[in-house]
């Protein structure tokens, strides 16, 4: 390991643990229980607002596709693209890698529609830049118009943060502006080419439109009667996305939370503050999931369905889409378990057995094999002869990673039942692949 990323992570594992001493100081017991009572006083209208903002969300998030396919002229159908995008950014959302698990998930969606891997990827990094883009506009937006209200946090005069802000403000809107002179920019011997000016000025409308959204759901759900003015929360919810995203924790949970308690002190109750971040959390992120992950098994469905028609060949048609659909019940598993809280009881008896970063490190392999397992449905689907080696060592590290990050013994079996059914399919497996 370099020392650049040596130090990157120490720094990343330095604000979790800065975040989780802030959130043991600003929580205590009784904060939860009025956390639970604001969650159960929350009246149907207001839920239906948060739902609204969660949509326009998804909407704009479906903009970023949209914009990423019409700059690499790819003739896919909006459906496609917004069933897509939905699917993928709802997954990413919940566990985190935005790169890596949002585009498995456009791989096995834009794939299927004979988008190469190549342009998949130049979609995920479009719809990170628009992610980016949007958010610095908020966030330098909001500090130009509340320096005075965020000069105690960040502990620079208002002048400086209004400096500073507008420094990176006009950097923001003066970029698509040079794409009217170069359309490429080298970095380290590589030509990159840059969207067209009209896109990205599309990526900034979208990315503020989500980001905009997106706060819009968690101030809707504020307590009644706090003294919260909204651009300082949105400036203070864009700097609390920010720090959760480079922290690389799943959702960025706990790191969120802290500087949003943090930030909002004084403003309102705690205990309702944090009834307000947990029925955020359901909405914008748990729920989204649910129905990404009940979607993906009726796709795989859908699959075994189509494949059942083929009764002349019923074997050799079904039996690699129930392989993938498996693969994917086994990523899915996986990817939900590691973004929920172990057992403390079972954890409890896997500290006396084994050290704590096997156990935190087990929770993180988890992830990846999740997600790895998703990618390579897609070539277990085709009956790729590589996909079946890496299927079964995926399955294999996923069974250990389950019972290693919280004695999981449920998954385990589920994903050892996948193991024997793919293992027991090897003649399946006959095409070379490329």
């Amino acid at each position: 390991m370099s020392r650049s990323k040596a130090l990157s992570l120490l720094i990343r594992l330095a604000l979790i643990c800065a975040c989780g001493i802030a959130l043991q100081n600003l929580i205590d017991t009784n904060h939860w229980d009025e956390a639970l009572v604001h969650v159960a006083g929350i009246d149907p209208g207001t839920l239906l607002l948060a739902l609204l903002g969660v949509g326009v969300s998804y909407a704009a998030l479906t903009g970023y596709d949209w914009l990423a396919c019409r700059t690499l002229q790819l003739k896919v159908p909006l459906r496609d693209i917004a069933a897509t995008a939905s699917l993928a950014n709802a997954v990413s959302n919940m566990v985190g890698f935005a790169l890596l698990s949002g585009g498995s998930v456009r791989l096995r969606g834009y794939g299927a529609l004979g988008v190469s891997g190549a342009a998949v990827a130049k979609i995920s990094l479009f719809c990170t830049a628009t992610f980016l883009l949007g958010l610095a506009l908020a966030a330098t937006l909001g500090l130009s118009f509340n320096s005075a209200a965020f000069s105690g946090l960040i502990g620079l005069p208002p002048l400086t943060i209004q400096l500073i802000a507008g420094i990176v403000l006009i950097g923001c809107l003066a970029l698509p502006l040079t794409t009217y002179v170069r359309r490429e920019i080298v970095w380290r011997g590589r030509a990159f080419s840059l969207p067209s000016p009209g896109s990205m000025w599309g990526q900034y409308l979208c990315g503020f439109i989500d980001i905009l959204a997106t706060g819009s759901v968690l101030y809707v759900l504020l307590p009644a009667g706090h003294s919260v003015e909204f651009f300082y929360f949105m400036t203070l919810f864009s700097a609390a996305l920010w720090l959760g995203m480079v922290s690389h924790v799943p959702g960025g949970i706990g790191v969120f939370e802290s500087v949003m308690l943090a930030g909002l002190a004084g403003m309102a109750p705690t205990g309702d503050l944090l009834g307000a971040l947990l029925l955020y959390r359901l909405i914008y992120y748990v729920l989204p999931f649910a129905i990404a992950a009940c979607a993906l098994l009726v796709s795989e469905a859908r699959m075994i369905v189509r494949a059942a028609r083929f009764f002349l060949r019923l074997q050799d048609y079904l039996l690699p889409s129930i392989l993938s659909a498996l693969a994917v019940l086994g990523g899915i598993a996986l990817l939900f378990s590691s973004a929920t809280p172990a057992i403390d009881e079972r954890i409890s008896v896997l500290n006396d057995y084994l050290p704590v970063g096997l156990i935190e490190g087990s929770h993180l392999l988890g992830s990846v094999v999740g997600l790895a397992l998703l990618v390579v449905a897609r070539g277990i689907y085709l009956r790729l002869d590589s996909a079946y080696i890496i299927s079964l060592v995926l399955l294999a590290g996923g069974i250990i990673f389950s019972l290693a990050k919280g004695f999981d013994y449920e998954e385990a079996i589920l994903l050892s039942c996948v193991f024997a059914v793919v293992a027991a399919s090897r003649r399946v497996f006959y095409r070379p692949s490329k």
